[in-house]
């Protein structure tokens, strides 16, 4: 109910009592004072004296406070409980039971008093229901009568509803990661379908950067991995793809899948001989660079992504090419490696 509608009953029952001459008029409900007592919890910024003064605009009726002397006659009493994301409110009067309200989130500022003011305004009007429901009924609509306009509220209104509505809640969906570093390190091997298989692998370390993803979605991946065979003997390669990432538990474990290419070079050390002119041999390192080749890669792996500062993460690649030579594209190189990725931003 409006408080237009409040005066109006106000009227209403003015004309309508017997009016007795040299006696005083009853006051009305609106120029009764409320008393409005503000319990502020830690870290509230609204002050009691803002909270009564924005109630009294909304009520358009005299606000006193506990310390007031006009608070000991009040009738009805308003508690409001400010906490920084919620606001609740409890209308009392004697012998009714008590109305409450209360709505979350709360806004801060100055947003925040409007909400005090349209949640006091909407518990305070409920009072005056009972009041309505007494009313003469409106005259049943007849065939001849034109329907009723319907009742357009005020631009304020609306404009106050938007403002207090509580904001939807839209979570990210489960396993979405912004950008990220990824540091690893793992056991290479170099497997071949036609030699002996054998278990000795050598050490690689990696570092890759991955684009924002979730689940369900394309993002993309570059990175830098060494495999070391012996000092000063390995394979560095250069590789980016794209990367599909798929929820196995929501909130807890992610898989990504991981296709694409690059490029790799090969560090040989080894030690050769120079026959001299007397027919003697000298013996020194030689040092040789192969490359680069281009190389293509597949790899999946799977991220623990409970921790809010990022992911821990095994992953399995394989980086096959033809052209090391040997047929090297039947002996692809199969990593497996652990990592952690730290959020950047």
């Amino acid at each position: 109910m409006t408080s237009a509608t409040v005066t109006l009953l106000g009227l209403f029952w003015a004309f309508s009592a017997p009016v007795e001459e040299d006696h005083a008029v009853a006051p009305t409900a609106s120029d009764e004072p409320l008393l409005v007592v503000v319990e502020r919890s830690h870290g509230a910024t609204a002050s009691p004296e803002a909270v009564r003064h924005a109630v009294a605009e909304e009520l358009h009726r005299p606000v006193v406070g506990p310390g007031d002397a006009a608070g000991k006659s009040a009738t009805q009493m308003l508690v409001v409980t400010i906490a920084p994301d919620s606001v609740g409110m409890q209308m009392r009067a004697a012998g009714d039971a008590a109305a409450r309200r209360r709505i979350q989130p709360l806004m801060s500022g100055e947003s925040s008093l409007r909400v005090v003011a349209w949640l006091a305004g909407n518990l305070a009007r409920d009072q005056v229901t009972e009041l309505m429901d007494a009313l003469p009924a409106a005259p049943p609509v007849t065939a001849n009568s034109p329907p009723a306009a319907p009742t357009q509220p005020p631009p304020a209104a609306t404009e106050l509803a938007a403002a207090v509505a509580p904001p939807a809640v839209v979570g990210a969906p489960s396993g979405e990661a912004p950008w990220r570093i990824e540091l690893s390190v793992g056991r290479s091997k170099a497997v071949s379908a036609i030699g002996p298989l054998n278990w000795d692998t050598v050490g690689s370390t990696g570092i890759e950067l991955l684009a924002p993803s979730r689940p369900g979605h394309w993002s993309w991946t570059v990175g830098f991995e060494s495999v070391r065979y012996t000092p000063g003997n390995g394979i560095y390669i250069a590789s980016g793809g794209f990367v599909r990432r798929f929820a196995l538990v929501p909130g807890w474990l992610v898989a990504d899948a991981v296709v694409g290419g690059g490029l790799s070079m090969m560090l040989a050390r080894y030690p050769a001989a120079v026959q001299q002119a007397d027919g003697s041999y000298f013996q020194y390192v030689h040092q040789e660079a192969f490359g680069p080749y281009f190389v293509g890669q597949v790899s999946g792996s799977v991220a623990f992504v409970r921790l809010h500062f990022g992911e821990l993460v095994t992953t399995v690649r394989i980086i096959d090419s033809g052209d090391w030579g040997y047929d090297s594209w039947k002996v692809p190189l199969v990593t497996l490696s652990a990592g952690f990725r730290v959020a950047l931003w």
